[in-house]
């Protein structure tokens, strides 16, 4: 189904306009955090179908690295030249597009979250994804292996500020943090525990009433989530009202159920203000899992 040494990738759909089939990434050892070589070659190919006639497309790429999205420049911004798509694209055929990154040799060895936009000729999302990435000096996964059990021992208290996506927040998000956590970028929720939540933040507007929602993605679709504390004024530790400019922190606990299955998870996190406002939305990525730890296997290919 792959190309040999490629992976069908985990992703976060950011307000597609066409239907996504998947996202291969090549090279890749890891479908929730593939890692990019300084000094190597990726090839990204994404399978969709438009719902509408195509005749223009823009390819738009930024990177996020700590806390703002960088523009990230593409060696081939157009999207119907050399990219193995034919401009105009007819409604809900399926069609690859093809794109190919350089990972500079001087690139920071960090995580990363890339939104890769293809943009139409009315300047709608035509495709709109997030997905994780790691940039090191090999892929190799034995190493691999020791740079995130490094990162477990790194946050030996068991809470981390852990990455996220902001989907439309009016107030400014400061940090956000789970308990527990062993990877910022890919947090283990262990079956049968509970998982705190503290979203750290400055409203600009007066809050007088906030309600949180939460949404849960173990498939294909998002279903509601119970929160422990959706009344935010009055169970949170969190009195309202909070003032424009004012920072304050709200927390919140999540029970990880028996029965789920152990998949990748995708949190797509509300708090609504007395207007219906979203004050705070926010995207995350975890795991279910049985143990907070995982463990590679040594990989053949080692030197």
């Amino acid at each position: 189904m792959h190309a040999q040494g490629g992976e069908w990738v985990n992703y976060e759909d950011c307000g597609s306009r066409a239907e996504i089939m998947w996202i291969e990434v090549h090279p890749c050892n890891d479908a929730y955090n593939c890692t990019l070589k300084r000094g190597g070659n990726t090839t990204l190919r994404i399978r969709f179908a438009p719902r509408e006639t195509v005749t223009n497309i823009t390819a738009v790429m930024q990177v996020k690295k700590r806390y703002e999205y960088e523009p990230y420049p593409l060696n081939n911004p157009n999207g119907c030249k050399d990219s193995g798509l034919t401009c105009p694209l007819q409604p809900k055929k399926r069609v690859i597009y093809i794109q190919r990154l350089h990972t500079r040799k001087n690139a920071e060895k960090i995580n990363i979250v890339v939104r890769f936009q293809l943009r139409d000729q009315n300047g709608n999302d035509l495709v709109c994804v997030y997905t994780g990435f790691h940039i090191a000096d090999t892929t190799n996964q034995w190493t691999y292996a020791f740079l995130a059990l490094a990162a477990c021992f790194a946050c030996f208290d068991g809470r981390e500020w852990v990455n996220y996506m902001d989907c439309g927040s009016r107030a400014k998000i400061l940090w956000v943090e789970v308990r527990p956590c062993d990877d910022p970028y890919n947090c283990t929720l262990v079956k049968g525990t509970d998982v705190e939540l503290f979203v750290r933040f400055v409203p600009n507007d007066t809050v007088t009433s906030l309600t949180a929602v939460a949404y849960g993605k173990l498939g294909f679709e998002y279903k509601r989530m119970p929160v422990a504390n959706p009344r935010a004024c009055k169970t949170s530790g969190r009195a309202c009202t909070i003032q424009p400019g004012t920072a304050v922190t709200y927390r919140t606990k999540f029970h990880v159920r028996k029965e789920y299955p152990k998949n990748v998870v995708y949190v797509r996190f509300k708090l609504l203000d007395q207007k219906e406002r979203t004050q705070i939305c926010m995207l995350m990525t975890g795991h279910i899992a049985d143990t907070p730890f995982v463990f590679y296997e040594w990989s053949d290919s080692e030197e």
